[in-house]
């Protein structure tokens, strides 16, 4: 299981959904546990691009996430690498 955890400090509202090349871009929740927003995912190896979605429906990656960049369509993804 890979697991991602995002700071809370970087999410406004109470829920918080993540989606990328591993589901078809269908948002899942994700679990508030303390202080991060967090969820555990099954990948194989491979490299995919993934963001979060708010609670209001606003695509968005936060700064503080490694491997952010352009989406080429005036957002952001982020790439996560398993190995």
């Amino acid at each position: 299981n890979v697991v991602i955890r995002v700071s809370a400090r970087d999410v406004r509202g109470d829920a918080l959904f993540i989606a990328g090349d591993f589901n078809q871009w269908q948002p899942v929740p994700m679990q508030r546990e303390g202080g991060a927003w967090t969820i555990r995912l099954p990948l194989p190896q491979g490299a995919y691009n993934y963001a979060f979605r708010s609670e209001r429906g606003e695509w968005f990656v936060p700064s503080s996430i490694a491997g952010r960049r352009d989406d080429g369509m005036g957002g952001q993804v982020a790439l996560l690498v398993v190995m």
